[in-house]
């Protein structure tokens, strides 16, 4: 299992491109707000970022609609693309979302604002599923305020057949 689901505010504009075959593609640039109360009782806000890419007639339709501010609703999985670095020779890493829902949660006149007292709707989701096998020892630190933290790697694997061939292909995905 590979699941992601977030609702967030595109922060840009999007810019649809094509791949060589004609495919469509873009990259969302997205902004989860969050807020948690600490062990000692502090309110602690937030914001994540994440890149999320959108494949086909999704991108269409986000490249058409999606604008700066636009709140979504996005579930996909997640993927790491490596590359090695031109400058530094360096290994790189950079862990996006792939999307496989879009939802625009504004109506389409533009956004509104919320009734007085309500929640937001953006506390409600920020959430990763992963199951998968653990890839190396489970490394424990702790933070100079005292905070215990894990990191585990886990990587997950996909199936598929194939359309154009017929063959089956498998992707191993590794996460920390």
């Amino acid at each position: 299992l590979n699941r992601v689901e977030i609702i967030g505010y595109q922060t840009q504009p999007v810019t649809v491109r094509r791949t060589p075959n004609g495919t469509s593609v873009t990259d969302l640039n997205v902004v989860v707000p969050y807020s948690f109360e600490s062990a000692k009782g502090e309110k602690i806000q937030g914001k994540s970022f994440h890149t999320v890419t959108v494949w086909g007639s999704m991108a269409d339709v986000a490249g058409q609609y999606v604008k700066p501010g636009s709140q979504l609703y996005l579930s996909g999985r997640l993927q790491t693309d490596s590359w090695d670095d031109e400058a530094t020779k360096e290994k790189k890493t950079k862990t996006k979302i792939v999307a496989m829902d879009l939802i625009m949660l504004d109506p389409k006149d533009g956004q509104r604002e919320a009734p007085a007292g309500a929640t937001p709707i953006l506390s409600y989701l920020n959430r990763a599923e992963v199951i998968g096998n653990v890839t190396r020892e489970v490394e424990m630190r702790t933070t100079v305020s005292g905070q215990n933290v894990v990191t585990i790697g886990v990587a997950t694997n996909e199936k598929w057949k194939d359309k154009v061939s017929g063959e089956t292909k498998e992707r191993v995905e590794r996460a920390l």
